[in-house]
């Protein structure tokens, strides 16, 4: 069975005429249509999300996938890097008195969410030196890296005694 979507809303009434019964959805959307386009995060592909919506009991229950290519800056280095997202959600709706549920604002979240708090260009970035700034995966500077806070002084020259 293959379901016609609009603006990326699903059809209460369609679902509470067969429950239980699985309703296999498609979506595709842009970061404008997501409302991302002031985000920390830059679209490269539009994400793709696949769906089953079942309703049972006045609930919709909603499990599905989301894949895009994003561009992310590196929390260690800074380097602006090319991932791919992909992401598997499963959601309970509550079903009120609307004929429609437009499900934008929920893919937006699971999007915002379901990325990385930390992303990383590699597992073995080395960051930037906390001195002169270097990006120490493409240089070595000469700064030293033993820092010592001036307060703390005392106590190591205790621990040499």
């Amino acid at each position: 069975m293959r379901c016609i979507v609009f603006l990326m809303n699903i059809d209460i009434l369609a679902l509470k005429s067969a429950p239980g019964t699985e309703f296999p959805f498609i979506f595709e959307a842009d970061a404008e249509r997501l409302e991302l386009t002031d985000s920390d995060v830059e679209m490269l592909s539009p994400l793709k999300i696949r769906m089953k919506a079942v309703y049972r009991d006045g609930i919709i229950y909603i499990n599905g996938s989301m894949q895009a290519t994003i561009r992310l800056a590196c929390s260690r280095c800074l380097e602006v890097f090319q991932a791919p997202f992909n992401w598997e959600f499963s959601e309970e709706i509550p079903v009120g008195t609307n004929k429609f549920l437009n499900l934008i604002q929920l893919f937006r979240e699971i999007f915002l969410t379901s990325l990385p708090l930390k992303p990383l260009c590699s597992d073995d970035c080395r960051g930037l030196c906390a001195i002169c700034g270097a990006d120490l995966n493409r240089q070595q500077c000469d700064c030293p890296r033993e820092e010592t806070d001036p307060r703390l002084e005392v106590l190591k020259q205790l621990l040499r005694q």
